[in-house]
């Protein structure tokens, strides 16, 4: 059984109907006055049994004004118009704002009980299917939830769906004390809420007293990794349904956060070289080209030094595959020790190597280039039997935009300039040539 508001002047009818009804087991307000339409307001009945006509107000403003009441679940209640207006275009026009059903009077108890009792079954399959509706949303905002790896985005949309599936009228979520998220809180709030203890349980509500600011009654507590919180506020208590469904938001947005780290675990392995530990080829493209897109709004330089071991090969040949590894392990070491924490060094492939130095001019880049040089010429490496096995290094250099305006481009002219070396003395330092005087000349094996 369910709640029935009656809205009829009929005084005499709509008594008797509010008897009959009570009987059946329904809680019913009567109100005798069409201006009580607020009442639907206050009480959201599910079925309203209503004569539109039966005052002074027009009955298509009484019917508009039923249809826009609400239950907390976003359902309109039932209408069932009930009057002695005996017209084919007003039952039209009832049906069309929303009616359910259209009866004249006069009429019997059993009709209206039945035309009643259809509303209530239509109120249940309306519930039915927009809990339905909610649930597949709420599902597709737990998978989006599961599929987003960037943290920022995460924390920003999984705080967007708690409030909205719970009906919180704001919140944040933490990193520590950090926020990385937060919606329609003022900042006293946020430094209130930031400051709270962490849950002592998965989900835990915390009651706010004026401290808060005055605005929300209770927050909820979310508790999301060993750093990550998030925490709901709300005017008035959440009840167990949302606190259910906060349960399940976070423990999607639990298993969010550690596929994040996995995901960028996975990316930055993706952009290593697994021998020396440096970054590699595409790690090296993609840092070259965000430099080249910052100074497109920024203008800057930056230059590209290209080296290559000289007779590498010969070292693999006669000392064997195990050496030649080392001796790269062991360059790439020497070569950290010669370059800047923000310049990056990468493994460009086989005894290849390359560095790129934000906001260095060629003449800077020249110097880095012979300090790498000669750091490697003056090293002593050694084979695994304690063999000494002298290396000695070619290095090209190029600067952007002097030599060229892309990340291909500025890379090519400094491994052109590379292979001026590898055509001469060998461990050398050669700084590209301006695109105009470049023989594009081939290159020469190692």
């Amino acid at each position: 059984m369910g709640r029935v508001l009656i809205l009829d002047e009929d005084s005499a009818a709509a008594s008797a109907l509010a008897e009959a009804l009570t009987r059946d087991g329904h809680e019913v307000e009567l109100r005798q006055q069409l201006s009580d339409v607020e009442a639907a307001e206050r009480i959201a009945p599910d079925v309203v049994v209503v004569d539109p006509w039966s005052g002074d107000e027009p009955g298509e403003l009484i019917l508009d004004a039923l249809r826009r009441v609400r239950d907390p679940s976003g359902v309109s209640p039932e209408v069932v118009v009930v009057t002695a207006l005996h017209d084919v275009n007003a039952a039209v026009e009832c049906l069309h704002r929303g009616a359910s059903d259209y009866i004249v009077k006069p009429t019997t108890p059993g009709r209206l009980r039945l035309a009643i009792a259809r509303a209530f079954e239509r109120l249940r399959l309306l519930k039915d299917n927009g809990r339905l509706r909610r649930d597949l949303a709420l599902f597709a905002a737990a998978q989006r939830i599961l599929e987003t790896l960037d943290t920022d985005k995460l924390a920003g949309y999984g705080l967007e769906v708690l409030c909205s599936f719970t009906g919180a009228a704001g919140g944040a979520l933490f990193d520590g004390g950090v926020a990385l998220a937060e919606q329609d809180l003022a900042l006293a709030e946020l430094q209130y809420l930031s400051a709270l203890k962490r849950p002592e349980t998965f989900t835990e509500r915390i009651t706010l007293g004026v401290d808060a600011g005055g605005r929300f009654s209770e927050a909820l507590a979310l508790e999301l990794d060993d750093d990550r919180r998030a925490v709901l506020v709300n005017e008035r208590p959440f009840d167990a349904a949302a606190e259910e469904t906060a349960l399940f938001l976070a423990r999607q947005l639990q298993t969010a956060f550690r596929n994040t780290v996995r995901f960028a675990d996975a990316e930055r392995e993706a952009r290593r070289d697994s021998l020396t530990g440096l970054w590699n080829a595409k790690a090296f493209h993609e840092a070259t080209q965000r430099l080249i897109e910052r100074a497109a709004s920024a203008p800057a330089c930056f230059s590209v030094l290209f080296l290559d071991l000289d007779h590498f090969k010969a070292v693999n040949d006669r000392h064997g595959h195990v050496a030649g590894s080392r001796l790269l392990v062991e360059v790439a070491q020497l070569l950290e020790r010669c370059v800047r924490e923000g310049d990056l060094l990468a493994r460009f492939g086989g005894d290849e190597f390359t560095v790129l130095l934000p906001e260095i001019t060629i003449d800077t880049a020249r110097s880095v280039a012979e300090r790498i040089r000669d750091t490697i010429a003056r090293h002593r490496f050694r084979t695994p039997s304690g063999e000494a096995l002298p290396v000695t290094v070619c290095i090209g250099v190029a600067t952007f935009p002097a030599h060229a305006g892309d990340a291909v481009g500025i890379l090519d002219m400094a491994d052109r300039a590379m292979y001026l070396g590898k055509g001469s003395t060998r461990n050398s330092v050669h700084v590209a040539m301006t695109p105009a005087s470049d023989p594009h000349g081939s290159h020469e094996p190692t």
